[in-house]
């Protein structure tokens, strides 16, 4: 199936229907989504037409390598559409997904897909390969405990979206401000000053967070001033 000619006929016709889709679709993430596949069904297409007409005039090891990129190119790209239908169903049945789930989704398919192709190509065995690193994946796992921790909180703040952009949000008795971006790392706060303050992701699971926005701006907040037992009643 991979090296017939059918196969090429068919995305090119999808690469048609993708286009006009993301032509007439209004939703802007799916628009890019399909964008995004179509493009890589176009890498395919190049791929396999230089495979087709100058594979055999190539040095062997670089035939195998043009033969991995759009083996590679084709499995992306029907991940890439795939993903972006089941995440364009869950928008239309619940309520907007975060960029970071979409990301994740990808980056866990794209990396099976690649180790079962490189496999399959290159008679690479992994089984060796995983059981040799085991120490060092320990080592690594320890030294990026902290970015892994701020990771999985971005996700989860992503996933259960207890604020988002523009909240107007307090952490702790000191940051109070509004929500300018949420990123994989960290998320930043925008202050009363114009001061924007970066907060790793793991502080908002650790400490209290209060929501001032449900769809108006927030009315009070708390102030604290220290003041000494024996400032006169007056003066207070």
């Amino acid at each position: 199936l991979l090296q017939s000619h059918g196969l090429i006929a068919a995305c090119a016709g999808l690469v048609v229907l993708l286009l006009g889709l993301q032509a007439l679709s209004g939703d802007p993430q799916f628009r890019r989504d399909l964008r995004g596949a179509a493009f890589l069904f176009l890498g395919y297409l190049l791929l396999r037409t230089v495979d087709l007409y100058r594979g055999e005039h190539l040095p062997v090891g670089l035939h195998r390598v043009l033969e991995l990129s759009w083996m590679l190119a084709l499995t992306f790209g029907f991940i890439r559409l795939g993903v972006s239908l089941l995440l364009k169903i869950a928008r239309v049945r619940s309520r907007p997904t975060p960029k970071i789930l979409r990301d994740v989704l990808d980056g866990t398919l794209y990396l099976i897909a690649t180790l079962i192709i490189v496999q399959r190509e290159f008679r690479i065995d992994f089984s060796s390969l995983l059981a040799g690193s085991a120490i060092v994946s320990v080592v690594i796992g320890l030294a990026l405990q902290e970015t892994l921790g701020n990771l999985f909180a971005g996700l989860a703040i992503q996933l259960e979206r207890p604020f988002q952009v523009g909240d107007t949000i307090s952490v702790g008795n000191e940051i109070f401000g509004r929500i300018v971006q949420i990123g994989w790392r960290a998320t930043r706060v925008e202050n009363k000053r114009r001061e924007v303050i970066s907060l790793p992701n793991t502080t908002f699971s650790k400490q209290g967070v209060k929501n001032y926005s449900s769809g108006t701006e927030p009315v009070g907040f708390d102030t604290y001033v220290e003041l000494t037992y024996d400032t006169p009643p007056n003066r207070v």
